[in-house]
């Protein structure tokens, strides 16, 4: 079991990709300190954490702050450690670890000072890491509304571009009809002109006959 908690605690260690040395350390640590230390209460190797968990703390309420209860302290914070557990809860991993750390001459002293300082160090990571992400969410709502506003631009630009070209077309036809009015126009002149000038003869016609 003591492989399962060796594990489950160097998956503590890695966030976001990134495992902090301090790990090896304490591994090493439990390694050297739970060969040595007492089962305490004794129970089936086929029971599940949550038994287990729960024998540990009936057997701390019989043997409460006793040098010997000290590796069910630490037990309980390792299995209490172990993400994907049953029985996984930070909180009272960090409660049993301070209550190892306030005694400073206890053998699992040091092992839960290094362990809470590195769960702080995580801590810290993850603050850090949220609000990244928050940065990042709020860049890519950005985009978003940015590229929107694009294509936004883009179709009005596109339409006023087709509008310019109906007007453009518009004109031009315009354009053709006055140059047929005014070619017709033209026409009409060079006729009254030509009408004009018969009428003129005519006129000097009936006079000389008149003499």
């Amino acid at each position: 079991m003591m492989g399962e908690y060796k594990s489950g605690l160097a998956s503590v260690g890695s966030v976001a990709g990134v495992v902090f040395p301090a790990v090896v350390l304490v591994v090493v640590f439990l390694t050297a300190a739970c060969s040595a230390m007492p089962r305490g209460p004794q129970e089936p190797e086929a029971l599940d954490d949550a038994a287990i968990v729960e024998r540990y703390e009936a057997y701390l309420e019989r043997h409460p702050f006793q040098a010997e209860s000290d590796p069910i302290y630490f037990r309980l914070a390792l299995l209490h450690l172990e993400t994907g557990s049953s029985v996984y809860d930070l909180g009272k991993a960090r409660t049993r670890l301070w209550q190892l750390a306030a005694r400073p001459q206890g053998p699992y002293s040091e092992g839960a000072e290094r362990i809470l300082r590195l769960l702080a160090e995580l801590d810290q990571l993850r603050g850090e890491t949220s609000l990244k992400a928050r940065s990042l969410e709020q860049a890519a709502a950005d985009a978003a509304e940015w590229s929107e506003a694009a294509r936004l631009a883009e179709s009005q630009a596109s339409a006023k571009r087709a509008s310019a070209d109906q007007l453009a077309q518009e004109l031009a036809a315009l354009r053709g009809r006055l140059g047929r009015l005014s070619r017709e126009n033209s026409a009409q002149r060079e006729q009254i002109e030509r009408l004009s000038q018969e009428l003129e003869a005519l006129k000097r016609i009936d006079v000389q006959q008149m003499h």
